[in-house]
């Protein structure tokens, strides 16, 4: 075999890709070596490039692995993260909704007594809801 034919079978057969080590197959410096390999691409031997640094030549015919293929397997969640949030929500929107009559009812009683009191009354009720509903909400336990 000559130095040409040792090359392709490094470069093509077992896909050797550093300059270096194709010029120990072939027993030459570097710089013979990227002058054969350009030689063996001109020729249609080779179809490829060498780096801008040339230190590697990188083919262009892509080669399909015969390796298996990974399957994603479908993951199950979690059971801590299938924690249901929606009764927490729930709990917490109709406190803000009682927190908004509420300061409604504060805001437009005109300074009549009962209507301010049951203002804040409401007020303090949704408060309260709202935070029930934050507190269910942030019970879920950590893994």
């Amino acid at each position: 075999m000559d130095d040409k034919e040792i090359l392709v079978h490094h470069i093509m057969g077992l896909d050797v890709s550093a300059i270096e080590l194709l010029a120990k197959a072939v027993d030459t410096d570097e710089e013979d070596t990227r002058t054969l390999i350009e030689e063996l691409v001109k020729e249609g031997k080779l179809e490829g490039y060498i780096t801008e640094d040339g230190r590697r030549f990188f083919k262009t015919q892509v080669r399909v692995s015969d390796k298996p293929t990974i399957l994603l397997v479908e993951e199950k969640v979690p059971e801590f993260l299938t924690y249901n949030t929606a009764p927490g929500r729930f709990i917490a929107i109709i406190g803000v909704i009682i927190d908004v009559i509420g300061f409604v009812s504060l805001s437009v009683s005109g300074g009549i007594q009962y209507f301010e009191n049951l203002g804040l009354v409401l007020l303090l009720i949704g408060t309260i809801i709202a935070f029930s509903g934050c507190f269910w909400i942030g019970r879920r336990k950590t893994p």
